[in-house]
């Protein structure tokens, strides 16, 4: 059956849904729905018998690395031309420190992700922006935080990879000028902000459906539903 056009693909969803495909009763999946695609114009993807699907996750494990060839700057103009900027803790490593501000917000993000697929989180930071003291403090309106990362799940019992990898960006407002100085006066950082948005950032990723591979999804269809607390 080919794919006419984007509404056809969300009726054939639907229908499946309806028509009762049939899953195990036991799985760590929320609603998985298989489409299998076919067609002249197939792609590599499709011929692999791919699922989209909506796994939960437990997630049992969380690494973030920066990598060391990331630029920094410490020039202190409106938006420095590098991949990381920071002036939230003293003058030191930034690129250890963006990761343990980032290891922080994905562990806020993810702390109620205890029940579904055992996972090992993978976060590679690759764009990591907060505010100068020029942007923060002068800056009128129109401030944001940047963050670019490729997020990558794996079996937590295996080390499989779970689907692909994930490209994810993010821009979040960011107070500057009176706002900001009100925000700090009330014990609120730049490092407070970002570490819930970073946290939401990930919540929001790992929320979404994923591609994954017909074996992929029976593997993941296996694994037994928490049990549910006794009464």
């Amino acid at each position: 059956m080919k794919m006419m056009q984007s509404g056809f693909l969300c009726g054939a969803v639907l229908l499946l849904a309806a028509c009762g495909f049939n899953e195990p009763a036991s799985r760590g999946l929320t609603d998985p729905v298989p489409l299998n695609l076919a067609g002249p114009a197939a792609t590599a993807q499709a011929e692999a018998e791919t699922v989209l699907a909506l796994p939960r996750f437990a997630v049992r494990s969380i690494q973030v690395r920066a990598p060391r060839e990331l630029s920094v700057s410490e020039a202190n103009s409106y938006k420095p031309r590098a991949d990381i900027v920071w002036r939230g803790d003293a003058f030191g490593n930034r690129h250890a420190q963006v990761e343990a501000i980032a290891l922080a917000g994905a562990s806020l993000g993810t702390e109620e992700m205890q029940a579904g697929v055992p996972v090992d989180l993978e976060i590679e930071l690759r764009r990591f922006h907060a505010l100068t003291e020029k942007a923060r403090y002068s800056a009128p309106f129109g401030t944001e935080f940047e963050f670019e990362a490729i997020v990558t799940l794996r079996d937590a019992e295996t080390g499989a990879m779970i689907g692909a990898p994930r490209y994810v960006k993010r821009d979040f407002p960011a107070a500057s000028g009176r706002e900001a100085l009100a925000e700090e006066a009330r014990g609120i950082t730049q490092k407070t902000v970002i570490t819930q948005n970073f946290g939401q950032m990930i919540r929001d990723e790992l929320s979404r459906p994923i591609w994954m591979t017909a074996e992929e999804f029976a593997a993941l269809s296996a694994v037994p539903a928490p049990e549910s607390p006794a009464l």
